[in-house]
């Protein structure tokens, strides 16, 4: 990975799992709630400030992929990917 760039998923990371946490037993559509309002904007910034960084965005993916698994119980959802 690219020096300070493992902050970005390290800090999507602490979010996500919170979110996990807090609502472990919430509905499908508080979970995306929750995942847009917290984590979203966290790799948005990563994806965007590390962008020559393929390692970085990767990390990201994986991040946003374990969202997806979480909110819709399913490995893969119409999020769009931070790839693109």
């Amino acid at each position: 990975m690219c020096g300070p760039s493992k902050l970005h998923s390290a800090n999507a990371w602490k979010a996500l799992h919170f979110v996990m946490r807090v609502l472990k037993k919430g509905n499908r559509n508080t979970k995306c709630l929750a995942y847009t309002s917290l984590v979203c904007p966290i790799l948005e910034y990563g994806a965007a400030c590390w962008d020559p960084c393929r390692g970085q965005i990767n990390a990201l993916d994986r991040v946003q992929m374990k969202a997806a698994q979480f909110a819709n119980h399913m490995k893969h959802s119409d999020w769009e990917t931070l790839a693109q």
